[in-house]
């Protein structure tokens, strides 16, 4: 389905306006800081990598300790919907939530004084005691199933598993690059297996 040029919907409490860009736009965001959790603080963002097409470029810089999980599901989603190129910039930290939105992009540039920090999620909640088990337990799994999704094969399912068992890895940008290289290398092979076995 074609997207619409330019579209406007009017109404009375809400005005929306979706403005057509160029083919071929490059759009640069910044992640900087913490992941808030309103997540209406990045509609702008999940906006143009919703319209955008395939020629488009979005530069996403990161230098984030991390945040809100909600938020980064959101981003993380946009990211994986829109026909753009994600070019995510590791700019310094790259920490808890914000290695989820790293690895969601297309490809990576890596800069020298970069460093990531991976670590199981945090929470602070009250409540009851019962409800608090359901939330741990529903949240728990959820990030194993997000981090198995975008960890690998940066990482290998068991690296991963020990991250999600509260073993950190903090790695510096020389070995982000390592990864992100002997990554897309595997990658290469599946889909080329892939290939032979579909012929």
């Amino acid at each position: 389905m074609r997207k619409m040029e330019s579209v406007m919907v009017n109404s009375v409490t809400n005005p929306v306006e979706h403005r057509a860009y160029p083919s071929g736009a490059i759009n640069n965001f910044y992640v900087y800081g913490e992941i808030v959790s309103d997540i209406g603080s990045y509609v702008d963002m999940i906006t143009v990598m919703d319209l955008a097409e395939e020629q488009d470029v979005i530069n996403l810089y990161i230098n984030t300790g991390g945040g809100s999980l909600e938020s980064t599901i959101s981003i993380v989603h946009a990211m994986l919907r829109s026909d753009a190129q994600i070019i995510c910039h590791a700019d310094g930290q790259i920490a808890s939530a914000g290695t989820l939105i790293f690895f969601a992009g297309n490809s990576f540039v890596v800069y020298p004084f970069a460093h990531a920090m991976f670590h199981d999620g945090s929470t602070i909640i009250g409540g009851k005691f019962s409800e608090n088990l359901k939330a741990a337990e529903a949240t728990s799994g959820l990030i194993k199933k997000i981090c198995m999704e975008l960890y690998v094969p940066y990482f290998t399912k068991k690296e991963v598993k020990n991250i999600l068992n509260g073993k950190d890895m903090y790695l510096t940008s020389e070995e982000l690059h390592d990864r992100i290289v002997a990554g897309a290398e595997t990658l290469k092979n599946e889909i080329e297996e892939a290939g032979a076995v579909v012929e």
